[in-house]
């Protein structure tokens, strides 16, 4: 196990020396620059918020306590 976790560190070490000489290098010796930091704009666009969401669940609740009503109605009469 000891080998498994020095074979791991060794690796990650590996990785972040190569990120650090990547970020370090950004834009030169042909290496492309780096986006600028900060937030990206959404690929996809700006959504709206959907005005019905509220009525849906609430519908969706209503149903659910329906059915549980009918099942704990059913469940009593079986025990009769």
């Amino acid at each position: 196990v000891q080998d498994l976790q020095d074979m791991h560190n060794d690796f990650r070490q590996k990785v972040d020396d190569g990120l650090q000489k990547l970020s370090q290098n950004a834009g030169q010796n042909g290496m492309p620059a780096a986006p600028p930091a900060g937030q990206q704009p959404n690929a996809a666009g700006q959504v709206t918020p959907d005005a019905n969401a509220a009525a849906q669940v609430q519908s969706q609740q209503q149903d659910a306590n329906q059915a549980e009503s009918d099942v704990n109605q059913a469940a009593s009469s079986g025990n009769q």
